[in-house]
């Protein structure tokens, strides 16, 4: 069923734009930037890997903040980083608590602390990354793309912020992955109490795409790690679901809603919702790639 509303397209492509996927074939020699990588402290003490991509030639014209998914980290998008420098885009990126650099120095990988928690890190790199002068943009990634939601729509969302990009959002989750429902049921009520408590998350790295390059260099990193806390698990199941329970998603930007509809981890489903659940009068658009995986062909 074709959604509603403003712009609305089926891409019959076997992959995204190369603006907005990560290619590990992808020549980034010629593309110059300006990287800092830096270890900034939370307000409740936590310590987050940042890295920041700076335009070499121009002044930037606009700011991105990127958000990864689940089970990744931050340095994977470097290529897609370097890209938008090129054309006077300057990048935040940051690993997530539990994930990436970030979950290795707080020796609990894979435990996020809550997903109010993840919010309010973003809003807090968000203020880092805020100038007046340059219009600031969300690049949010599967898990990434529902923290941006949820931080765009929370009382924590004070700066302005000139537009949303969401990349294979986890507004819904593959329930072929998924244990029995019993199963299910019993950990939602475990992560009240065994919070920390980590488990894999049944997502093979083949999933992400049939390109066995990128699937080579996820499953070498040690930085990518497809474990998740029962709290961060319950989370994922539910923060999506949740946002499109709601009578309506009022969000003060534009918004670019892009999915696979080959995608076998975060069904595209979730993201017609998406589309759906905004108001029609607003400004978005929504791009379901024919054949396309989690993050390409």
């Amino acid at each position: 069923m074709l959604p509603s509303g403003r712009r609305y397209s089926l891409t019959a492509s076997s992959s995204y734009p190369e603006s907005l996927t990560l290619s590990s074939g992808a020549s980034v020699s010629s593309f110059e930037a300006s990287e800092t990588e830096e270890w900034i402290t939370t307000s409740d003490g936590y310590q987050l890997y940042t890295r920041v991509y700076r335009p070499v030639h121009r002044d930037p014209c606009a700011i991105l903040v990127l958000v990864h998914g689940f089970g990744e980290h931050s340095d994977r998008y470097a290529p897609l980083c370097r890209r938008f420098t090129h054309v006077g885009v300057q990048v935040y990126t940051y690993d997530q608590r539990g994930y990436g650099k970030t979950g290795l120095r707080s020796k609990r990988p894979g435990h996020t602390y809550g997903f109010d928690t993840l919010t309010n890190d973003l809003s807090f790199i968000c203020s880092r990354a805020y100038n007046a002068n340059i219009p600031t943009v969300i690049f949010g990634h599967a898990l990434g793309a529902v923290v941006a939601l949820s931080y765009l729509t929370s009382p924590l969302h004070r700066l302005p912020v000139a537009g949303l990009i969401c990349q294979a959002s986890a507004m819904l989750t593959n329930t072929d992955l998924h244990p029995p429902k019993l199963a299910v049921s019993l950990g939602h009520l475990a992560a009240k109490v065994l919070k920390t408590l980590t488990i894999s998350a049944n997502v093979l790295p083949e999933y992400l795409t049939r390109d066995k390059r990128v699937v080579a260099d996820f499953i070498s990193s040690k930085y990518n790690y497809e474990i998740g806390s029962l709290q961060c698990l319950s989370d994922l199941l539910r923060r999506g679901s949740m946002l499109l329970d709601r009578k309506s998603l009022q969000l003060d930007c534009p918004v670019l809603i892009t999915h696979g509809d080959n995608d076998l981890i975060t069904p595209h489903a979730g993201s017609i919702q998406l589309f759906e659940k905004l108001p029609y009068d607003m400004d978005k658009e929504l791009k379901i790639y024919r054949g396309c995986y989690h993050e390409r062909k």
